[in-house]
């Protein structure tokens, strides 16, 4: 229970170090391209899932937030490099092909996994979209202008503390995924099978949970770049590669192999 309460505490400093920004027009959904500086909406899961699944490749993007941050996010992005060109070569093109994250802000200053997306984008060509929660959308003036479409889920919050909004990760109780998670990789008894890989370069607790998720119920293949963080959690300061890296160990990463395909938990 108090390693959820750090990750909500966590996960809420990463938002609120976002630079807001209000959006005063929204264009449709159907546009496939979005107007300058501002995100397409995908109303509900409906038009996400129709959307997505025009792609060959769905990539769900996670790492370290703008907590811990990266140490040299330029090592982290050649990594990453390998995976635009094998995504490119199996899908057919940048064009194929999607990011799907959180929704987390980009601060070059402050390089996190925000970061990291809104570079692929640029520099690779991909479209990016975000799955955030509607509190960030009614309260913070929406994601970041990086982005081309975003869904917005209705925020969750959790039950022992209402206060405390459920950004994503797994429900040690019940084994479900919460927030932006249980949007992209549905529930326990049901997991959803519509991302078909998932990269995460380092990542904390949340990154840890969704990636043991994908895992264990064999959801999709898993990428890792092994990555330093810039400022360790001060709770567990010898974790400079993130909560994620032992993870990965056990599931037989190793740096010759791009994925790892089944859990050994």
């Amino acid at each position: 229970y108090q390693r959820r309460v750090r990750d909500l505490r966590d996960r809420t400093f990463d938002i609120c170090e976002r630079e807001m920004g209000c959006h005063n027009s929204t264009p449709k959904p159907e546009e496939d391209v979005p107007a300058a500086g501002e995100p397409s909406m995908l109303e509900d899961t409906a038009a996400l899932t129709a959307f997505l699944q025009r792609f060959k490749a769905r990539v769900y993007m996670t790492g370290f937030g703008a907590k811990m941050q990266f140490k040299d996010p330029e090592v982290v992005l050649n990594q990453l490099a390998k995976y635009v060109t094998e995504l490119n070569k199996s899908s057919g093109g940048p064009e194929s092909w999607v990011v799907v994250f959180g929704g987390d802000p980009s601060n070059q200053d402050k390089p996190d996994a925000g970061y990291l997306v809104e570079q692929l984008r640029q520099r690779h060509g991909v479209k990016v979209v975000a799955v955030q929660c509607d509190h960030v959308q009614k309260n913070w003036g929406g994601v970041d202008k990086h982005v081309d479409f975003v869904h917005y889920y209705r925020t969750q919050y959790d039950p022992e503390n209402l206060k405390d909004i459920l950004w994503g990760g797994v429900d040690p109780g019940t084994g479900n995924p919460v927030g932006a998670t249980s949007v992209v990789f549905g529930t326990a008894a049901a997991p959803r099978t519509l991302i078909t890989h998932h990269i995460t370069a380092g990542g904390g607790h949340i990154a840890e949970q969704e990636v043991g998720f994908a895992l264990d119920h064999k959801v999709c293949p898993v990428g890792y770049v092994r990555s330093e963080c810039k400022i360790p959690d001060p709770e567990q300061p010898e974790l400079i590669y993130g909560a994620i890296d032992a993870l990965m160990q056990r599931n037989g990463w190793n740096q010759d192999s791009l994925w790892v395909q089944c859990a050994k938990l």
